[in-house]
């Protein structure tokens, strides 16, 4: 990055956008890159065209800060964010409120802009990780710059994979163990293949995007990759039905529900053949907006799921209020059903029945081994997914695979 402007220079500030309540699942990148520029706009009124640039491909935005005290600076920062969510589009877009944090690093001179930038960055990354608006270093050798470095790479990584393709949708089969039927169901998903070309699993990047916000533009990304992306097979191969995670954050953006009617209507895809999950340990921001979403998938059609059913407290709470019609049970109960000394295998039994009182689908998690198996059928399970039942595999593949799908060999005719 080459030096912005000639004055005095007191720091570098980034400001990043906060993405909670973008509906950005049918229109695709159109809005993200009308807001980041209705942004820039705004900040090059407040500080000057000479001191603002915009970062590639994460899309932060770069101000130069000088000429002034420090307290005034700061304040002229926090007047900024302040504004962002007044930023407007274009006519004919749909307006998306949002907000913004900050990272400011200050400089007494002696230290390269690009390198100010990227402390900033990180700086920028910790304020939207811990849920602030704003986070300052007072010199280029603050305490907890190098963890925070890290997660800023993390970070910046996660939203160009989206950007670049990196993003890897995976799909492992949910077996229905009634062999009458023709439906092939698979949950969809995903990894993060680095600039290396290493994959890496969601454990290592969607804690981080849940706690920033981040994870709402992934989920509309895997959806529209899922469905739009595959929309030509999805629609010769009827049989297929697939299963896609959804986030608390997410399923609390207001109208959400929108932009997937957008996107069946367009495909001609029947809204039987998908099926929303929702982890139970996912934090619901707004529940009465999830449950608008949720009574309008289940409207459309569209199947919804509870997921990691029993790991934690809101799992009950979660299902008196969501019109879910499908339960998945939490797979570290699942793996415990073979120590009848322990309490799991009685805690499942119950679920089992408690979903069956309330008519509900349920589907065991993390069938690992034949054992396994054996005990949530003998529960009455008819529907399980794990290792046992079969891997994951790329997506693209699942419609190129056999019409029955794979058959686990424990299914096998004795």
């Amino acid at each position: 990055m080459t030096d912005m402007g000639n004055g005095n220079l007191r720091g570098i500030c980034v400001l990043g956008l906060n993405y909670t309540d973008q509906l950005l699942i049918a229109g695709g990148d159109g809005p993200l890159l009308a807001l980041r520029t209705a942004v820039r706009d705004l900040l090059t009124d407040s500080f000057g065209a000479a001191q603002v640039t915009q970062m590639a491909p994460c899309g932060a935005i770069v101000i130069r800060l000088q000429d002034a005290p420090r307290d005034q600076l700061i304040a002229q920062v926090r007047a900024a964010l302040a504004r962002v969510p007044d930023c407007r589009l274009p006519a004919g877009q749909i307006h998306y409120a949002t907000t913004a944090h900050a990272g400011i690093v200050w400089t007494e001179g002696g230290t390269e802009v690009a390198e100010l930038t990227r402390i900033a960055s990180a700086a920028c990354a910790a304020a939207n990780i811990r849920g602030l608006d704003l986070v300052e270093y007072d010199s280029v050798d603050h305490p907890h710059l190098q963890a925070d470095i890290l997660s800023a790479r993390l970070l910046a990584d996660a939203m160009s994979a989206m950007q670049d393709r990196r993003l890897v949708l995976y799909a492992q089969q949910i077996v229905d163990i009634d062999e009458t039927s023709r439906v092939r169901q698979y949950e969809v998903l995903v990894k993060m293949r680095d600039r290396e070309g290493r994959e890496h699993s969601p454990s290592a990047f969607l804690p981080l995007a849940e706690r920033t916000g981040m994870i709402c533009l992934m989920d509309g990304w895997i959806i529209r990759e899922a469905i739009l992306g595959h929309a030509e097979a999805l629609v010769r191969m009827e049989h297929i039905h697939i299963s896609l995670n959804m986030s608390g954050r997410t399923l609390s953006s207001p109208g959400f529900w929108r932009g997937i009617e957008e996107i069946l209507t367009q495909t001609g895809i029947a809204p039987a053949r998908i099926q929303f999950e929702i982890t139970e340990t996912s934090a619901i921001y707004d529940l009465a907006r999830a449950k608008e979403n949720v009574q309008a998938f289940r409207r459309m059609g569209c199947s919804v799921a509870l997921d990691d059913f029993g790991a934690g407290l809101s799992g009950f709470s979660y299902l008196t209020d969501l019109d879910v019609n499908c339960v998945k049970i939490d797979g570290g109960l699942v793996a415990n059903v073979v120590y009848p000394q322990r309490r799991e295998l009685k805690i499942v039994e119950a679920l089992v029945s408690l979903c069956s009182e309330l008519g509900l689908d349920v589907v065991g998690e993390h069938v690992s081994s034949p054992q396994i198996f054996d005990i949530m059928r003998d529960l009455g399970v008819t529907k399980m997914q794990g290792y046992a039942m079969g891997e994951s595999v790329p997506y693209e593949t699942i419609f190129t695979a056999p019409p029955g799908g794979v058959r686990p060999a424990m299914m096998a005719p004795a």
